[in-house]
């Protein structure tokens, strides 16, 4: 099955650009430009990875982020922020509402490609019950060669679904 990304984001040159990087990855994603109509579709379909922005009008990422985070349902979905907003209290609000990465506006594609592929394989790895990081220095498995094994296991799995 492949992986359900929303991405809520109100800045319409940001969601071009989103759109671009995720068509260059053939990865599908559904965008929403306001906070209101990605809450409605996160609630009906339970996605494996939102990113968001935080400062939007009506309901802001924070707000978006408690929801999910007290929602039985979706409280181990994955979220990412990118805002434009960074300072010393936005990271403290950040951790304290569960988020588990953000990037700074403006941010690297190269990060932000990453980023976003680490938290969909840690998120497979999870539903799999595959460790994918280890307690142990004679257990310790390379992050990074990790890493691509499951993203490889992704693809085929990817592939073997359009075939």
């Amino acid at each position: 099955m492949s992986k359900l990304i929303f991405v809520v984001e109100d800045d319409p040159d940001v969601i071009t650009l989103l759109q671009a990087i995720f068509a260059e990855l053939k990865m599908n994603a559904s965008f929403f430009n306001s906070a209101k109509k990605g809450l409605e579709e996160i609630i009906k379909q339970h996605p494996d990875l939102v990113i968001m922005d935080l400062m939007m009008p009506g309901i802001s990422g924070f707000d978006l982020c408690r929801y999910i985070r007290n929602n039985q349902e979706l409280k181990n979905t994955s979220i990412i922020v990118i805002t434009g907003y960074d300072s010393p209290k936005i990271r403290s609000d950040i951790s304290s509402y569960g988020i588990d990465d953000y990037l700074p506006k403006p941010f690297d594609i190269k990060d932000f490609v990453r980023l976003a592929e680490q938290k969909l394989v840690e998120e497979y790895c999870e539903r799999k019950e595959i460790p994918y990081k280890s307690k142990t220095k004679e257990k310790r498995v390379d992050a990074t060669e990790r890493f691509m094994d499951v993203w490889k296991e992704l693809d085929d799995e990817k592939k073997k679904q359009t075939e």
